[in-house]
Order: structure tokens, then sequence, then C-alpha cells
């Protein structure tokens, strides 16, 4: 996975959720939450299989994501 500053927010999302990467999201005034990306709307993403969460999953407007993380590397 190799993130792509000139495809923006959308493109990188998506390429995660086709290669099943956790990513880990910032949310504008509500801290992170990581998972999966399981689904990218006009204006939200699913997150799911949120860690730390059991069986629980998120919605996150796009326009409130304000950095995403994940790994491009391996250790």
């Amino acid at each position: 996975m190799e993130l792509v500053a000139a495809a923006g927010l959308r493109h990188n999302l998506k390429t995660a959720m086709n290669e099943k990467v956790p990513v880990r999201v910032y949310v504008r005034g509500a801290g992170d939450l990581t998972g999966r990306v399981g689904g990218i709307g006009e204006e939200c993403i699913l997150l799911a299989e949120l860690a730390g969460r059991s069986a629980s999953d998120a919605l996150v407007r796009i326009d409130a994501i304000t950095a995403v993380e994940l790994r491009v590397r391996a250790e």
C-alpha cells in the first residue's frame, strides 16, 4: 500500500479498502478510530471492525477526517 498525496483522501481510502489494510482516521473534534474501511459513500465512510470495540462499526463523515494513518512498510 502506498499513499498518494496528489490522489486525495477518497482515493487513498478506497485503496486501503481494496487491499484490506487497517487504517486509523483522525476525526476533527473526536479523536481517532482504527479499523478497516468497509465502504465509501458520498459523505461518509464505513469504518468496520473497530479496534478495541467488540462488534462495532462507525460511520465517519469524510469532511471531518483530518488525517489518515496506515502501515505502508513492514518493520
